[in-house]
């Protein structure tokens, strides 16, 4: 019992740590223009029409889908994580990434169609709609969004690394 009561304090620590770096890394990037490289401001090549709109006026909501389930799959290896050298917490983070991104992606599609749709109209179909073009969408487009985050997602990455860490350290079980 004592350990389920340590893994949930880890969860919630990585959710609500990870989510709040990456709303402020977020807008302090958008603030500076990223660093003067005007990739997520102006200059972007999707600077117009939907995908500006969804991914910097709802930014918040697709952060916390990517924290949901960072924070899973952080506490879920964290005991591993923790016994490794730095080889192995480098593939573990590796590992972290791609699971959170593959588990992600489906549900940031899901989300942008219904933006869409709560901004105009609801179709007859449109459960239908969020969970077969959501998804699929999601899973097919959502890895360019994610190329063109930069330098924002090599940070979370970084970021990320260091998160995970100390979260296991602080929560390490035996």
């Amino acid at each position: 019992m004592k350990k389920v009561c340590i893994k949930t304090k880890q969860l919630i620590f990585y959710w609500i740590t990870s989510f709040l770096s990456g709303v402020i890394l977020y807008f302090f990037l958008n603030l500076f223009d990223n660093f003067g490289l005007g990739l997520m401001g102006n200059g972007h090549p999707f600077e117009m029409g939907l995908y500006r709109d969804y991914l910097n006026d709802y930014c918040v909501f697709y952060i916390f889908i990517v924290c949901f389930f960072y924070g899973i799959f952080a506490v879920l290896s964290s005991n591993k994580f923790i016994k490794s050298g730095i080889f192995g917490q480098i593939v573990w983070m590796f590992l972290i990434i791609v699971l959170t991104i593959l588990t992600s992606l489906p549900f940031g599609g899901i989300l942008t169609y219904y933006l869409d749709m709560s901004s105009g109209y609801f179709p007859d179909n449109w459960f239908y709609i969020l969970l077969t073009k959501g998804i699929s969408d999601g899973i097919l487009s959502g890895w360019f969004f994610i190329v063109i985050s930069f330098p924002y997602n090599i940070l979370c990455a970084v970021g990320g690394y260091f998160l995970t860490k100390a979260g296991s350290k602080y929560f390490q079980t035996k």
